[in-house]
């Protein structure tokens, strides 16, 4: 069995190097028709672990992030998210992007947190949270002050861990 703590870099490690990361080599056939898949597969001490992010949409979405552990790949995390975008896709997927490559371990784990570069801040805000990998928190991008992105993050524990 993993540890939080290792699940957290695990996560923070997926984040990064797939969709944060042009995963494109972590991409993987989905589930879902028309959705797209990202997975990165890792080891702890002979414990096989993998990170899955799954999503469907653009301008709106929904998606999930999916921990598993173990030989029977045993779902111990996951993560659901939906939200908008109002415009400039390609513009918000970058800095969204770029802020999960650089700060992935402070953001989209039950903590307030602002990010500003340039004319575009990031911000979320907890509505719950029990610990860091167990919350429920509310992301937005504003460009000078008018909202065009948020999205509803919940996450939790899938089973009791060590």
């Amino acid at each position: 069995m993993l540890s939080q703590g290792q699940i957290f870099q695990l996560v923070v490690s997926g984040r990064m190097f797939c969709w944060a990361g042009q995963g494109d080599r972590h991409s993987i056939e989905p589930t879902i028709p028309g959705a797209k898949r990202f997975r990165l597969e890792t080891n702890y001490n002979g414990i096989p672990a993998s990170y899955e992010d799954q999503y469907l949409g653009e301008n709106a979405f929904f998606g999930s992030e999916l921990v598993r552990v173990g030989d029977e790949n045993e779902a111990v995390w996951g993560m659901n998210y939906n939200g908008y975008l109002m415009d400039e896709v390609e513009k918000v997927e970058q800095f969204l992007k770029s802020i999960l490559r650089t700060e992935a371990n402070r953001i989209r784990f039950g903590e307030d947190v602002h990010i500003t570069q340039k004319d575009l801040t990031y911000s979320s805000r907890t509505v719950r949270r029990v610990n860091n990998l167990h919350f429920t928190q509310i992301e937005t991008i504003k460009r000078a002050g008018v909202e065009f992105y948020s999205a509803t993050l919940s996450a939790g524990s899938i089973m009791t861990l060590p």
